[in-house]
């Protein structure tokens, strides 16, 4: 269940936890989320058919039925809204080793794809990690989360590792969803993450003699990869 916008998650998931503890910076961090939302209060996901499925995150066109041409926000332009095409094409750098390649990200009208990440003590209150992720189709948001982990990573790739667990369950519901609309996807999903860590151990397990503590997770991740449900590619986030 979705209860809040894509673009405030992080910040609602942030004043949750200031329920029990209520102080005045929470409260004027509060105020100008609302002046934000205020703002932007015409911003919203929409999908549209017109021979190809299109989807759009942006201001709210005009409702006469000669508009045709739909609008999103580049967040590489500042010149505001663009004309969007029904497959989007995102490039990024993505790095193995010393070599240094460039990569592809296409996001097809009806491939859904999807991004992960985690910090590592983030919270300095409690010393738990934060993990998010958010899946796209035809370059939209269908389903987010960003959520306080419950229990304590004791290093940075157990940490990345709690997260793309939580998010390769979301594949899972997906994949089901998509099901029931008589609309199976294309196995696997593609699963973009900036921790290599995380990747080798998913792709081989070639960490195991260091991650003996953490062993049932990622044997939970390796078999989800073996089973063709999810492919994990490593995305370098400095481009962005």
């Amino acid at each position: 269940m979705l209860l809040t916008r894509v673009d405030i998650s992080f910040t609602v998931q942030w004043l949750s936890r200031s329920l029990n503890r209520p102080i005045k910076s929470f409260l004027n961090a509060a105020k100008n989320l609302f002046k934000y939302l205020n703002s932007t209060k015409d911003y919203r996901i929409c999908f549209s058919y017109n021979g190809n499925t299109v989807a759009n995150l942006g201001p709210k066109l005009s409702n006469s039925s000669n508009t045709t041409t739909k609008l999103s926000r580049d967040f590489n332009s500042k010149e505001g809204p663009r004309p969007l095409s029904t497959t989007s094409t995102i490039i990024v750098d993505s790095r193995n080793g010393k070599g240094s390649s460039r990569t592809s990200i296409i996001n097809s009208s009806l491939v859904p794809i999807g991004f992960s990440d985690s910090d590592f003590t983030g919270d300095k209150a409690t010393s738990k990690s934060t993990y998010s992720y958010l899946y796209k189709l035809a370059g939209r948001p269908i389903s987010w989360k960003t959520k306080r982990a419950t229990t304590f990573a004791l290093s940075t790739l157990e940490a990345e590792t709690n997260g793309l667990i939580k998010a390769i369950r979301e594949v899972q519901w997906i994949i089901g969803l998509f099901s029931e609309l008589s609309r199976p996807t294309d196995y696997p999903i593609t699963l973009y993450r900036d921790n290599q860590g995380s990747i080798t151990v998913a792709n081989n397990l070639a960490l195991y003699a260091r991650t003996k503590h953490t062993l049932l997770k990622f044997r939970y991740v390796r078999e989800q990869v073996k089973a063709k449900i999810v492919t994990i590619i490593y995305l370098n986030t400095k481009c962005f």
